[in-house]
């Protein structure tokens, strides 16, 4: 789902007409859905890969095909 924030240049400001009068937009809050007649105001915000912080967020991330390999390998570390 695309989400949208307030572009740089735009000041913070509220609805007063139709069906999101009194909806109140802020710089720098992301909203799911852009009001009627203001797309020009926001940008689209690109979808941002979760970056693990250190090692141990590292292998918790590890996939089941991933564990899977690991096992193998050892297992024909320990045959040779």
């Amino acid at each position: 789902m695309a989400q949208y924030r307030l572009k740089k240049n735009c000041e913070n400001f509220t609805i007063v007409d139709g069906p999101d009068a009194g909806k109140k937009f802020v710089k720098g809050k992301i909203y799911n859905s852009v009001p009627t007649g203001y797309a020009a105001k926001f940008d689209a915000v690109p979808a941002e890969i979760p970056v693990p912080k250190d090692k141990e967020t590292a292998a918790e991330t590890t996939t089941a095909k991933d564990k899977t390999v690991n096992k193998f390998i050892k297992k024909e570390e320990a045959i040779s």
